[in-house]
């Protein structure tokens, strides 16, 4: 199995962070879509996979999940949709085999019958599922961007698409928004809060530092 499709481990020095886990927990029902999007070092991938470790414990029945790590070298349409349809048969092996058919076939890249071929399979998923589709900032491909985009307007209902980013999809996130679409974890909601500081420091430093220090590092 291609080490993209691996959920990353978790750190030892990981603080959990309650809010933020519930902040994902409602971000299920809320709509097709999460994006967690902020700067690198803010934690983004080590929080969502946190909260996949946890996500058997949430549900019964459990919700599964896949897991892809993109780079720049899956910023071709069909190259990516291979990955993605990959990632999606880590859970459910036999799925999406008339899109695999289509990205096999001598021109593979027109949209509209990709578009409709994966959404109806997505739709006929045995059980609802998320998949996270991490570092997608690193997508620098317009038509794969416009592929998801012509997706997102008929989500299928079995899946929940989680999108970690250094920076916003190039997609009209307004409409999205406006349409209760999209559940947002951004930089303000990915800071410490003094007691989440306290906590990490708690692990990683030998001595404890005083209040007024905190407080300072924290500011």
């Amino acid at each position: 199995m291609s080490t993209k499709l691996n959920r990353p481990p978790v750190p030892r020095d990981w603080v959990d962070r309650p809010r933020l886990i519930e902040q994902l927990n409602r971000s299920l029902q809320q709509g097709p879509l999460t994006l967690v999007c902020a700067s690198a070092g803010f934690g983004k991938t080590t929080l969502v996979s946190s909260w996949i470790e946890g996500l058997t414990a949430i549900e019964r029945p459990p919700t599964p999940a896949a897991w892809l790590s993109l780079d720049q070298s899956d910023s071709d349409l069909v190259v990516f949709l291979r990955y993605f349809v990959a990632a999606i048969r880590t859970v459910f092996p036999k799925s999406c085999a008339e899109t695999l058919a289509l990205l096999r076939a001598p021109n593979p890249t027109a949209q509209a019958p990709l578009v409709v071929a994966l959404g109806n399979e997505l739709q006929r998923l045995p059980a609802r599922m998320v998949l996270v589709l991490d570092d997608y900032y690193a997508i620098r491909d317009e038509a794969v961007h416009d592929f998801l985009s012509q997706l997102l307007r008929h989500w299928p209902q079995r899946l929940h698409l989680v999108l970690i980013s250094r920076s916003s999809p190039p997609w009209p996130l307004a409409n999205l928004r406006a349409k209760g679409q999209v559940a947002e974890i951004r930089t303000r909601d990915l800071r410490f809060t003094p007691d989440e500081a306290a906590a990490f420091l708690d692990k990683v430093l030998a001595a404890p530092l005083s209040p007024s220090a905190l407080a300072l590092l924290d500011q």
